[in-house]
């Protein structure tokens, strides 16, 4: 994402008219929820990383796989507690070999960058990056409630359970919570 798009972009989490404000309230009351009882936490394509780099604390070790050079160069200067930020294409299984599971993982919008083939293969994959009960929080814009459905359906079939589901306020994310 070029600086002006990537600014733009970030902008609108202070405009109410995008759902954006809404969407990162949701899912930081389900990172929230989770956190206290997560030691690795997994962010993919993350961006800023607004849902979680300032919830953080030293105990935690927050893992980011991305591949915009303005992400990475954000969080090197905005964050608090080391994060490890991994300059990688997501969609690639080999970025997240030096990544130990995870108790939480993060997909603030990863998944609605992907085709609807990926998203099966990648729902699929999960399971080699996260623990045994662990939590995922992802979300998508509610451009096409039949792919959002579908999303579910894939989750549900890798044996991921829905926790909550939560549409934004003016109906333009749905945010999820699952558990594995």
């Amino acid at each position: 994402m070029s600086n002006g798009l990537w600014d733009e972009f970030y902008f609108g989490y202070s405009d109410i008219d995008t759902d954006l404000p809404d969407r990162l309230k949701i899912m930081r009351s389900y990172i929230k929820e989770v956190l206290p009882n997560s030691n690795n936490v997994l962010s993919i394509c993350g961006g800023k990383s607004l849902d979680i780099l300032d919830l953080l604390d030293s105990n935690k070790t927050l893992y980011i796989v991305d591949n915009d050079i303005d992400a990475a160069t954000y969080i090197e200067e905005n964050a608090i507690t080391p994060v490890k930020f991994l300059l990688k294409d997501a969609e690639i299984s080999n970025s997240y070999i030096d990544i130990p599971k995870v108790e939480l993982l993060i997909c603030s919008g990863f998944i609605g960058a992907i085709t609807k083939e990926s998203i099966k293969d990648f729902v699929s994959f999960l399971p080699n990056l996260i623990k045994e009960n662990s939590i995922i929080v992802w979300t998508l814009k509610n451009d096409d409630l039949q792919h959002i459905e579908y999303v579910k359906s894939i989750f549900k079939s890798f044996d991921f359970i829905e926790l909550d589901s939560q549409i934004t306020e003016n109906g333009r994310f749905t945010c999820v919570k699952s558990q594995f």
